[in-house]
């Protein structure tokens, strides 16, 4: 009997510990970037219509640009709080992250991070430009415009007082 007990604690432990390895920081499935791009592949194939070749380059054009079209480092948009008081400065009047320890970019380094992350949205609009029919692309396109109005109207909301 106690060696069933013994038995059952470490499946439990296993399986719990399998979960939490197949989990990111937020609780979410971790996806390897070559199947996140074939999954956005696949789903921009169902919504625009595209062919097994048109597929078979948005994955690859997928692939190129995975981490290049988003800002890297971080928590994504509303995934933690920030403490409450002031910001703890390094000394160089740049202000430290007080969970990680890491300097904030300056205003600089943020443009310029910026107008790469531009710089990459526009190459990777022109790839797709380019494998797309001008039908689909013209759908893409908008589906685009409606997602940033939509993150426009949302942006400036706020759910309640700073820390609740």
């Amino acid at each position: 009997m106690n060696m069933k007990k013994m038995m059952l604690a470490l499946v439990a432990l296993f399986t719990m510990s399998v979960a939490a390895m197949a989990q990111n920081d937020n609780g979410q499935r971790r996806m390897d970037p070559k199947e996140m791009a074939k999954a956005q592949a696949d789903r921009m194939a169902d919504r625009y219509g595209l062919n097994d070749e048109q597929a078979a380059k948005v994955e690859a054009l997928n692939v190129e640009f995975a981490g290049k079209l988003r800002p890297q480092g971080g928590p994504r948009r509303g995934g933690g709080q920030r403490p409450q008081g002031p910001r703890p400065e390094a000394g160089n009047g740049q202000h430290v992250d007080g969970q990680t320890g890491a300097t904030a970019p300056n205003r600089e380094e943020m443009e310029a991070r910026r107008k790469e992350m531009q710089a990459n949205q526009e190459a990777y609009r022109e790839g797709l430009k380019a494998i797309m029919t001008e039908e689909q692309f013209a759908k893409y396109e908008e589906d685009m415009k409606r997602m940033q109005e939509q993150r426009g109207r949302r942006g400036g909301q706020r759910r309640g007082p700073r820390g609740e």
